[in-house]
């Protein structure tokens, strides 16, 4: 998480059950409503306890959402271990259902973690501003100036 302080950027290590990085959309709910990506669920990662990731003392005023795994998916899986170190690994898939264990890093589900899915509503606000941004042009340029501002109608 990065906070503007002045002109100086600061980034706070995530605390864990935040998300750490959203993967992407669900494909059939880009396929059914395209271009309304606020109707959309969104596949995140959460953040774990890594003692390798360091950052600055977060401000007690910032907001933090936390998130729960929940219970174990039944549905194809994606090992949230695995994609920490996608770039490292290049393994960017997810496991089927029946697969107790990750087929590549081979932790079980439980010691690797998994992805969950979230409406674009109970996306913490800076992550919905980010999903804007990127399927909104206009709306995030607007947005440089005016940070709170929608766009209601264009027609």
């Amino acid at each position: 998480k990065t906070v503007s302080k002045g002109k100086k950027n600061a980034y706070f290590k995530p605390l864990p059950g935040e998300i750490e990085d959203v993967v992407g959309p669900k494909s059939e709910d880009k396929k059914r409503r395209p271009k309304q990506w606020k109707s959309w669920s969104y596949e995140v990662i959460l953040a774990i306890d890594d003692p390798t990731v360091q950052g600055a003392e977060r401000p007690p005023d910032l907001p933090v959402h936390i998130f729960d795994l929940g219970e174990e998916p039944t549905a194809d899986w994606r090992c949230a271990s695995c994609y920490r170190e996608r770039y490292a690994t290049f393994f960017f898939g997810a496991n089927e259902s029946t697969d107790e264990v990750c087929t590549k890093c081979k932790k079980t589900k439980v010691e690797a973690g998994w992805s969950i899915w979230l409406p674009y509503e109970s996306l913490p606000i800076e992550w919905q501003r980010k999903k804007d941004r990127q399927y909104d042009k206009l709306l995030g340029i607007l947005r440089t100036k005016w940070p709170d501002c929608e766009i209601l109608s264009r027609e």
